[in-house]
């Protein structure tokens, strides 16, 4: 009786350590990382199996060491999508294909916080049981961050050093040579042109997070600026320094939109920044899009055109 007791026993260790090893071998095959809404993503360790949907996310995520199996059509302007037979366009990227990113059955799936699509497809891919990677970069915090997770997923760490705490540095190095004496003295109005309309940006976008971090006040963040439906009344009002533009969809007709909507009223030629001749079209790789590996160049272009006498 004693000697099948010890056997019966001997037979819950060993199962029990046979279900502990698969548990553990398991949970080795996988990484957990926090997307940038603070969800917990846990996928597979070095998975190829990644849709990345949004020219933005796509380029960060080479940056870490990967490479999508799918993209939608705006990230064919690299050409290492556009040339790559093997990468499959899953729709565009306000309303990326559902039911083609489905039937890949990824590993994982990267998307944006901010588009009305996205926010939809991200339910119905986690009803699929399809894991969400929510990504939303505007401050290079941000970026810092989902470059972070990205090389966790990818396994490249030397990507987060070369891609990540270089470029940190040089960011550091462009900062420390802002003269304390100078900040907030001057100011700004950044606007995004349409074909149809110009709107102004107080807040959550790259140019006016370096405008914040570099001292220059953006008058948009008044009270009671008019944000969605500019006023020339509310520029003359607080005559920014400077006024920089980006623009979205067709670049051209959204220039004579701003032609149209602002230059041509006599009184945009009384602005201290027209007159000063501080009135900026932006690079729209660098502050439409991300900037990516690029996030260094946005900051010192800027600098050099609000300090120039420190950045020659």
């Amino acid at each position: 009786m004693k000697k099948l007791m010890v056997m019966i026993l001997a037979c819950f260790v060993l199962f029990g350590c046979q279900t502990t090893t698969k548990e553990n071998a398991k949970d080795s095959a996988t990484v957990s990382v926090v997307d940038s809404v603070g969800n917990k993503v846990k996928v597979t360790k070095h998975t190829k199996k990644v849709v990345v949907l949004g020219s933005s996310w796509v380029e960060l995520y080479k940056l870490a060491g990967g490479m999508p199996i799918a993209t939608t059509s705006d990230a064919e302007r690299f050409t290492y999508i556009k040339d790559n037979k093997d990468i499959e366009i899953v729709g565009d990227v306000k309303q990326p294909n559902f039911e083609k990113v489905v039937a890949l059955n990824p590993d994982l799936v990267i998307l944006g916080e901010d588009l009305a699509g996205h926010q939809a497809l991200t339910t119905s891919l986690k009803d699929a049981k399809i894991p969400v990677f929510v990504t939303k970069v505007e401050k290079f915090d941000d970026y810092l961050a989902v470059l972070k997770s990205f090389t966790t997923i990818t396994g490249d760490k030397e990507a987060y050093q070369s891609q990540g705490v270089a470029v940190q540095k040089k960011i550091d190095t462009l900062l420390a040579k802002i003269p304390d004496t100078e900040k907030g003295k001057q100011t700004a109005l950044f606007m995004r042109g349409f074909s149809t309309n110009v709107k102004a940006i107080a807040r959550d976008h790259t140019v006016t997070d370096i405008l914040d971090e570099i001292g220059i006040t953006n008058i948009a963040q008044k009270d009671n600026f008019p944000l969605d439906t500019i006023s020339m009344e509310a520029i003359l009002k607080d005559d920014p320094d400077y006024i920089f533009f980006t623009t979205m969809g067709d670049e051209e007709k959204a220039k004579e939109n701003i032609k149209k909507s602002l230059e041509d009223d006599p009184s945009w030629a009384t602005l201290t920044a027209v007159k000063e001749g501080h009135v900026y079209y932006l690079e729209k790789d660098l502050y439409h899009y991300k900037p990516n590996a690029r996030w260094a160049e946005a900051y010192e272009h800027i600098l050099q055109i609000v300090y120039p006498d420190v950045y020659k």
